[in-house]
């Protein structure tokens, strides 16, 4: 199976790499990290532009692989927090039809 993530970031192709290999068990996975855009802010503000970013790196680096994965961190506004804000990240599976989301706890 092969795996492309929209980033560069060690961390989070890390992350990508438990999870497929937790689910995915019996299966050789081979990851890739591909460099590609959001096509959003630099700091992306609001659920609706973290998750098209998301949706975006996954779309972007989906190519000769099974699936691909986008992961976007940005602010939110959330109302008694200390800054008014908390961070999420965005997680974006794309198989090349179809989009599954998920996002983190806030910090």
């Amino acid at each position: 199976m092969i795996v492309n993530v929209g980033s560069g970031n060690p961390s989070k192709i890390e992350s990508v790499k438990e999870v497929f290999e937790y689910f995915f068990p019996k299966q050789d996975i081979s990851i890739f990290s591909l460099d590609v855009s959001s096509e959003i802010s630099e700091q992306p503000r609001g659920l609706t532009e973290i998750t098209l970013g998301s949706r975006n790196r996954a779309k972007n680096s989906f190519s000769n692989c099974n699936y691909s994965v986008g992961l976007e961190s940005g602010i939110i506004s959330l109302s008694y927090s200390l800054s008014g804000h908390q961070d999420v990240c965005v997680c974006s599976i794309f198989d090349g039809k179809i989009y599954s989301s998920g996002m983190s706890g806030r910090f």
